[in-house]
């Protein structure tokens, strides 16, 4: 099903709730997945005036990249999409908890998505995952 969530619109998978609401500072938008209670956070960062910018894949990239360094964690190698949207993806399965991210833009605007999920050994986790990333590639801005 085609949604709009906070400015974003995606296809949602049946299942995943909307759970910002009950965050203490109702933010950042934030779903649930329905298999093994991961969470999905969204961060926008909206092109309001200026300079045009121009966001490549480079730039997400690097982005990335530098996100995942402040983590304590060891990430697979950066996967990326290039189209209308460009995005690239990191997943750590590295400790107790599946952790993937991405960065996406259409060139003015950026998203930070990030995936938390139950053990990598549950089966379900990979299952769930593979939910929000089809989620996370069907972003429209």
């Amino acid at each position: 099903m085609r949604v709009e969530f906070h400015g974003l619109q995606f296809e949602l998978s049946q299942g995943w709730e909307d759970i910002t609401g009950d965050l203490e500072r109702r933010w950042p938008p934030t779903l649930a997945g329905p298999l093994v209670g991961g969470v999905l956070q969204f961060s926008v960062a909206r092109y309001k005036s200026g300079k045009l910018p121009n966001v490549t894949i480079g730039d997400l990239r690097r982005m990335l990249l530098g996100y995942c360094t402040n983590l304590a964690r060891k990430f697979h190698e950066p996967v990326e999409k290039a189209g209308r949207i460009n995005a690239v993806e990191r997943v750590s399965n590295d400790g107790e908890e599946l952790l993937a991210v991405w960065h996406l833009s259409n060139g003015r605007d950026v998203v930070l998505a990030t995936y938390i999920g139950a053990s990598p050994r549950n089966p379900q986790t990979g299952n769930e995952l593979s939910q929000a990333r089809q989620l996370v590639e069907s972003i429209e801005f």
